[in-house]
Parts: structure tokens; C-alpha cells; sequence
């Protein structure tokens, strides 16, 4: 899986925050939604200056709907 950030409102670069293969243990079932992944990433915002080297967590959560539609349009990308 890989995550991109970039500005919403203007015009700017990209930057990949993650990179990888989600492995079993960053997928899980979510009893009130559907499935959650849980990635540990760079932060949204490096703060070089500060030598800030933090990594965060962050989770997205899919209804068993969007997962089902994950799996169509990939199964069939018009």
C-alpha cells in the first residue's frame, strides 16, 4: 500500500509517507464498521529544522460495502 499526501487547496508536491505491504497484523476486523488498517507512517508535516523524526499511526477504516467495492473495481478497472 502506499500513502500520498499532498496540499488540498493549492497547488503542490507530493510526498509518500508509506510504502510497503500491509502485513496481517495492520489489517484487523472492526466490529462497528467493517476492516481497519492501522499504518505507521512519517508524519503529514516534517519539521526538519526541529530534526523531527516522529512516525505516527494512522487507521482507515472501511464498511464491508467498501471493501466490497474495493474488490470490483479492482476485479474490473474500466
Amino acid at each position: 500500500m502506499r500513502v500520498r499526501v499532498r496540499p488540498a487547496k493549492r497547488e503542490g508536491a507530493d510526498r509518500v509517507i508509506f510504502d510497503q505491504e500491509l502485513s496481517r497484523q495492520e489489517m484487523r476486523p472492526d466490529p462497528d464498521a467493517g476492516i481497519a488498517i492501522s499504518i505507521t507512517a512519517e508524519a503529514l508535516h516534517k519539521k526538519s529544522r526541529y530534526r523531527d523524526n516522529s512516525s505516527y499511526r494512522y487507521d482507515i477504516i472501511l464498511s464491508q460495502a467498501e471493501v466490497l467495492e474495493l474488490v470490483r473495481q479492482a476485479a474490473d478497472p474500466r
